[in-house]
């Protein structure tokens, strides 16, 4: 890539921040602790982000959780390297995972599953979600079949946010490590979205002798 850059640490929380099947171990996986972010940022709305993460890890495989990376990250161009026992780390699989919580979404999560159905003249449906392609289909607690038309739908209630769903943009890596405990990973990838622009002030002094420069770069 060419053209100037404008190298500036920011919180990925800032950013606006696109997979892959993920493997997922018995175990809960573990989330990853970020520090200090830092931003290349060419000309053509592409960005280079490094940053450092710690890693509770144990001996063998395991599923870890990087959350918060963009949401444009182009997960090809993602390179990790431990700077605690880079010999003793190595990633198996990766996946980028991002759902947003939508009332499509929600429904697919729920299939075999209670929800309960309001349509648009007030009345309820409410049993075990079966299917959400078009029309959603329910059984009830008598083990009828009710097809709610998509259309007359108003409203969805579920219980709670189902277990698995990831808001966050998230990088989820099936790791081997060989041993226990927390390594520091440096983390390093493009990611599009972004762009940046200088503007400066000249200040010309009254005896026309000197002058005062500001620039300004807008990310």
């Amino acid at each position: 890539m060419n053209g100037r850059t404008a190298i500036i640490p920011l919180s990925l929380a800032a950013l606006a921040l696109a997979g892959v099947l993920a493997f997922r171990p018995a175990s809960q996986p573990s989330v990853a602790q970020a520090v200090g972010p830092e931003l290349a940022v060419y000309n053509q709305g592409v960005a280079l982000v490094k940053e450092t993460r710690t890693l509770p890890l144990k001996a063998g495989a395991q599923s870890v959780v990087i959350k918060d990376v963009a949401a444009q990250i182009d997960p090809s161009s993602v390179q990790i390297r431990s700077l605690t026992d880079p010999s003793g780390l190595s990633v198996i699989e990766q996946n980028f995972e991002y759902d947003l919580v939508g009332a499509e979404r929600l429904l697919s999560k729920y299939v075999d599953q209670p929800i309960q159905v309001v349509t648009k003249d007030g009345s309820k449906y409410a049993g075990t979600l079966l299917s959400s392609a078009g029309d959603i289909t329910l059984r009830d607690e008598k083990g009828q079949i009710v097809v709610v038309s998509g259309a007359e739908v108003r409203d969805f209630s579920f219980p709670k946010l189902p277990e698995g769903l990831i808001t966050r943009p998230s990088l989820v890596w099936l790791v081997q490590a060989a041993k226990d405990g927390s390594q520091d990973v440096e983390l390093t990838y493009l990611t599009g979205g972004l762009s940046w622009a200088a503007n400066y002030v000249l200040l010309l002094a009254k005896d026309g002798k000197s002058v005062d420069l500001d620039g300004w770069v807008t990310l």
